[in-house]
C-alpha cells in the first residue's frame, strides 16, 4: 500500500469520519459501495494519484470511522457528510466517482450540492426502480433478507451474490486479501450488521433519480459499466445504460466486472482518468 498518504478524521454530529488523501492534481472523491469501507480503493487510489488528488473516506459508522450511536442509512445525510469533508479539506469543486450504491449518493450530490461537483461517474448504479424487471429484482432482495434470518448471513450472502450475478471468486479473493491485511495491523474496522446492510440496499435500490433536476444541476455526468457486466446483462450494468439514455450522457465501458476497480485497478484507473480528463 502507498505510504505517502495523509489521513485523519473530521467530526460531524459526534461521529468521527475517517479519510485519506494522496496524490496531486485536480481533486477526485471516490464514494464506496455497500458497507462504506474505502479500504477497497487502495489499489486504484495508488494509480489515480499520479493524475489526481484522490480523496477516500469510510462512511459514518463503517470501516475506520467511529460512531457511538446507532447509524441509520440516509442518502441526504451521506451527502451532508461529503459536503462537510470537502469543506474541511478545502477541496471543492471535485470530480466524484460513485461505485455501486455509492453512485446513488453521488447522484444525489449533483442535486443537493451541484456547486461542489465538477463532473461525476456513476459506476453500475443499482437503481432497480428504473429497470424494467424491478418487481422481480425487489422480490429477490426481499428474499435475501428472509433467508438471512432463517438460515444466517452466509447463505443469505450467497443467495444475494447469485441473484445479483455478482462475480463470487473476485469478491472472495478481495475479502481474503483484506482479512490478511487487517491481521497484520491493529485496525479493527466496524462491520455493519446484515440488517443494516439490507436497510441500506433497500433504500439504494428504491432510489428514483430525478432526471430533470440532474439535467438542471449543470454537473457533467456520465455512467459506467464493466464489459463483462454488460455482456452478461447484469441489472446494474443495464441501469447504467438506461440512466445514460435518460440523461443523454456518455456510457463509459470499463474492463471486467463489478469489482474490477480492485482486481484490475491499473486498467480501470486508466479508463476513469480518460473519462474525466479527455471528455
Amino acid at each position: 500500500m502507498n505510504t505517502n498518504v495523509q489521513n485523519g478524521y473530521i467530526t460531524i454530529d459526534d461521529i468521527a469520519i475517517y479519510y485519506e488523501v494522496q496524490g496531486s492534481g485536480y481533486p477526485l472523491l471516490l464514494i464506496p459501495s455497500m458497507g462504506g469501507d474505502s479500504w477497497w480503493f487502495y489499489k486504484i487510489a495508488n494509480h489515480l494519484s499520479c493524475h489526481f488528488k484522490v480523496i477516500t473516506y469510510d462512511m459514518r459508522g463503517c470501516g475506520r470511522s467511529i460512531a457511538n450511536q446507532v447509524i441509520n442509512f440516509e442518502i441526504s445525510r451521506h451527502c451532508d457528510d461529503i459536503s462537510a469533508l470537502l469543506d474541511s479539506l478545502g477541496e471543492q469543486p471535485v470530480y466524484i466517482a460513485g461505485f455501486s450504491s455509492g453512485s446513488v449518493i453521488a447522484c444525489e450530490m449533483a442535486i443537493r450540492y451541484p456547486s461542489l461537483v465538477k463532473a461525476m461517474l456513476l459506476f453500475e448504479p443499482p437503481m432497480v426502480r428504473i429497470h424494467p424487471r424491478h418487481k422481480k429484482l425487489h422480490s429477490m432482495i426481499a428474499g435475501v433478507y428472509r433467508t438471512a434470518f432463517r438460515y444466517g448471513p452466509i447463505i443469505a450472502g450467497l443467495k444475494f451474490v447469485w441473484g445479483a450475478g455478482l462475480p463470487l471468486q473476485p469478491l472472495l479473493k478481495g475479502g481474503a486479501e483484506q482479512k490478511q491485511y487487517l491481521s497484520q495491523t491493529n485496525i479493527k474496522p466496524k462491520q455493519i450488521s446484515l440488517a443494516d446492510q439490507y436497510l441500506e440496499f433497500v433504500i439504494v435500490t428504491n432510489y428514483q433519480p430525478n432526471i430533470e433536476k440532474l439535467n438542471l444541476s449543470g454537473v457533467r455526468i456520465f455512467t459506467g459499466a464493466g464489459k463483462d457486466s454488460l455482456r452478461k446483462k447484469r441489472f446494474y450494468a443495464q441501469t447504467a445504460e438506461l440512466l445514460a439514455a435518460s440523461l443523454k450522457c456518455k456510457l463509459v465501458v470499463f474492463p471486467g466486472h463489478h469489482f474490477s476497480f480492485f482486481h484490475s485497478a491499473a486498467d480501470f484507473a486508466q479508463v476513469l482518468k480518460s473519462a474525466f480528463l479527455n471528455d
